[in-house]
């Protein structure tokens, strides 16, 4: 069981955001329909969250186009990117990801779709820390140092 949660972290980000980000979404849309666990501020909480989607989803392109082979398994990495927006923190993807499963909670109005975003978004802290041990392993001294110039995994300020 442990095993199969560690391999879980280390899951090819595209396909572990898209499992996640699905359940999140047909949490949402099931909430909503059914009338349950729904967080009793609309229309406000519906625009928070759209435009924190849409904000989220920018930024995440952004991200992208820094660091190109980001979607990819910690092994297959070529290149650290240590530059832009990765010089202030090293998982911005992670936090993008983080952002659009909150706006997406907040845009069907669901408790229960932001608890999950939440238990989520946890996972993704996890990941960072294992992708870590494996960019050391391929990179070393590059990325420990690296490391020590960018002090925040994910959340500058905090984490």
């Amino acid at each position: 069981m442990l095993r199969c949660i560690k391999k879980y972290f280390v899951l090819n980000p595209f396909v572990k955001g898209n499992i996640e980000l699905s359940i999140i979404i047909i949490t949402g849309i099931l909430s909503y329909v059914f009338n349950f666990m729904i967080i009793k501020l609309f229309p406000v909480i519906n625009i928070i969250g759209g435009v924190l989607v849409i904000a989220s989803f920018l930024f995440h392109i952004y991200c992208e186009k820094s660091h190109r082979e980001a979607h990819k398994s910690t092994g297959n990495i070529q290149k650290l990117v240590t530059y832009g927006i990765y010089s202030k923190m090293r998982h911005p993807i992670y936090l993008s990801i983080i952002v659009i499963y909150v706006g997406f909670s907040l845009f069907f109005n669901s408790w229960l779709s932001l608890i999950i975003a939440i238990l989520f978004s946890a996972t993704w802290f996890f990941s960072a820390i294992q992708e870590e041990k494996g960019l050391i392993e391929i990179f070393g001294q590059e990325y420990i140092d690296y490391k020590s110039k960018t002090k925040w995994r994910i959340i500058p300020g905090i984490f």
